[in-house]
């Protein structure tokens, strides 16, 4: 949950999830993979001009499914959701998520291989207790801490995803990818 609190641009809640976990011996896996919408599909994509799914941007987005995965974990393994993202934003925002040396270390030699593209200021200020903060995210952490992580799929934070969405095209996603979703199984 750390990771994704404080890494939300590389696995965070808009993305998949696959949570793979021990139990007495037993290894069971909660799936948390995400899903195409009702209009991604090769002529809706054509008739926006688009011959190849773009590496980036809004028509190379799907379902999520981490919030999914999330949720099945916090009631399979009770978790108390409210202490836990409180702890969160009191300790991790206030003193870096590294500050165990052997994450130290693994970011040192990661700032070795970031492309140009990489903010690592950015990256700093998160690993290292930096005066950013942001509220909105806060904000958002602490309704998923009282309602859970089914509000990203029936709750005014759906409601908020859905909106953004639908303004720039309402025609990628319907309203029921949201509402019933469930992680495809093959």
């Amino acid at each position: 949950m750390s990771l994704f609190f404080n890494l939300p641009h590389l696995c965070g809640l808009g993305g998949d999830a696959i949570i793979i976990k021990k139990n007495k011996g037993e290894i069971s896996i909660i799936n948390g993979t995400g899903k195409t919408g009702t209009y991604q599909n090769r002529i809706s994509y054509e008739e926006k001009g688009l011959s190849t799914i773009p590496k980036r941007g809004i028509y190379c987005t799907m379902v999520y499914g981490a919030p999914y995965a999330f949720e099945t974990l916090v009631k399979e393994a009770d978790v108390d959701l409210v202490r836990m993202i409180e702890t969160l934003i009191k300790n991790d925002f206030d003193k870096g998520f590294i500050n165990i040396p052997c994450f130290e270390f693994l970011f040192k030699k990661a700032k070795l291989e970031f492309s140009q593209a990489t903010k690592l200021k950015e990256w700093g200020e998160l690993f290292y207790g930096g005066k950013h903060v942001n509220n909105s995210f806060i904000n958002m952490m602490k309704r998923v801490s009282q309602v859970g992580f089914n509000d990203f799929y029936k709750g005014r934070l759906a409601n908020e995803v859905y909106n953004q969405i639908d303004r720039y095209d309402n025609r990628l996603y319907s309203e029921s990818d949201f509402t019933h979703f469930s992680p495809k199984l093959q």
